[in-house]
């Protein structure tokens, strides 16, 4: 996924939009789709949506620990059109 991360603290607020792409050991988990959402300072908030129609949103917010990695939280909700809503925690590395 490509990020525009800044260095915590650093720069105004940024309009965050592009692609995000997974890969796992089990080609049958991949995944890709579009990003968009707003950096502002260290703080990160953004949905991801998958390039495959009726899969649901990802909701992020995350906080820049380094000008090239993030950590934070993501939620499914219900409201997006999702069968259950979930949560979870994730860490992500700049490539």
């Amino acid at each position: 996924m490509g990020l525009p991360l800044l260095p915590p603290g650093k720069g105004a607020e940024q309009v965050l939009t592009g692609t995000w792409s997974t890969s796992f050991a089990f080609a049958g988990y991949n995944s890709s789709g579009t990003v968009s959402g707003t950096v502002s300072e260290s703080s990160v908030s953004a949905t991801m949506t998958p390039g495959v129609p009726g899969v649901c949103p990802l909701n992020l917010t995350g906080t820049l620990t380094d000008a090239a990695a993030m950590t934070g939280s993501w939620t499914y909700t219900t409201s997006n059109n999702c069968i259950i809503a979930a949560s979870g925690t994730f860490a992500a590395t700049k490539q």
